[in-house]
């Protein structure tokens, strides 16, 4: 029946002088398109799971980046905390003392502890130091010990999140003679220490503090 439509297609195409149209299209005797291996599907695989498998590793690193510089943010507020109020009340105070202090090699006039006591503007015995086995500053309202249970005694400033290994109080006397206040440099060293070890951070703070009033009378007030 087919081979029977196309002559006769092809007799009416001669008559009108046109040309014959074939019923069957190229696009329908085209064979299949080819599909993938499973080589090419076991190597695209392996390719997509390494993209994938670094790009988590790379968004873990972002979060655990930002976690820590968002935990030794809060830390640095509470240290920096301490350490200005402890500066303003030494630079309003007098009579710096320290406690079981010692001579720094190769400066001259200078004593180096760890417990500092002084006065305060209103001429109150105050003091700060460091306790050895919270690993806390304490603020001192009297002359009392470091580790004094009472907290109206001995106040703790940092948190229970910072670990302070190291607090020095360096005095250095500017001279009696010329009726200069004595300068208090202090220093500390600690470590944050949160549950998640990695996150944690270490620090080393120092700043330097001159007594406000001055000496008028030309004697030190130190003992």
């Amino acid at each position: 029946m087919g081979n029977r439509a196309w002559g006769l297609g092809n007799k009416v195409a001669k008559i009108s002088g046109h040309k014959p149209r074939n019923p069957f299209p190229i696009s329908y005797l085209q064979l299949p398109k080819r599909a993938f291996t499973l080589i090419e599907m076991l190597i695209s695989m392996g390719i997509f799971s390494v993209v994938i498998v670094s790009s988590i590793a790379v968004l873990l690193q972002i979060r655990q980046a930002q976690l820590k510089a968002s935990n030794f943010q809060n830390i640095s507020d509470n240290i920096r905390f301490t350490l200005e109020f402890m500066t303003k009340e030494l630079r309003q105070g007098r009579d710096y003392e320290c406690v079981s202090g010692s001579a720094l090699s190769g400066v001259s006039g200078s004593t180096l502890c760890s417990t500092l006591l002084f006065h305060d503007a209103n001429s109150n015995v105050r003091g700060y130091c460091l306790d050895g086995a919270t690993h806390t500053i304490r603020r001192l309202l009297g002359n009392y010990a470091c580790n004094d249970p009472d907290a109206t005694h001995a106040q703790p400033l940092t948190s229970s999140q910072v670990s302070v290994s190291q607090l020095w109080f360096l005095i250095v006397s500017q001279g009696c003679a010329t009726a200069q206040e004595p300068r208090l440099t202090v220093a500390l060293k600690g470590r944050t220490t949160g549950s998640i070890d990695i996150l944690n951070s270490s620090f080393n703070l120092q700043t330097t503090v001159i007594q406000r009033v001055r000496n008028f009378s030309g004697t030190c007030n130190l003992p």
